[in-house]
């Protein structure tokens, strides 16, 4: 979409129960990033009476991705998912 990749900024959003390192490290091989330019992880409460379904081997959290000066960006996404969502039938939506 244009933006340069050193533009960008990496956080991970997983909670404190889970390996934050590995996960980390888990995204920084997805977007080929090294690990060293991610932000600090942002740890989420663990709450043993609440019911999640992102537990186990397989939970690596949630990858935020910040984009500086991103208004155009924005709008240009935003145009592009209008033409997709344009093109469906309302049953289908």
């Amino acid at each position: 979409m244009g933006v340069p990749r050193g533009a960008l900024s990496f956080r991970v959003s997983i909670h404190e129960s889970a390996d934050a390192s590995e996960a980390v490290r888990w995204w920084a091989e997805r977007v080929g990033v090294p690990v060293d330019d991610f932000r600090p992880v942002s740890l989420k409460r663990h709450r043993p009476a609440t019911v999640r379904r992102n537990t186990g081997d397989g939970y690596r959290g949630c990858l935020t991705v910040e984009v500086p000066r991103s208004r155009r960006l924005y709008w240009k996404i935003e145009g592009i998912m209008a033409g997709m969502g344009a093109g469906v039938e309302a049953v289908g939506r």
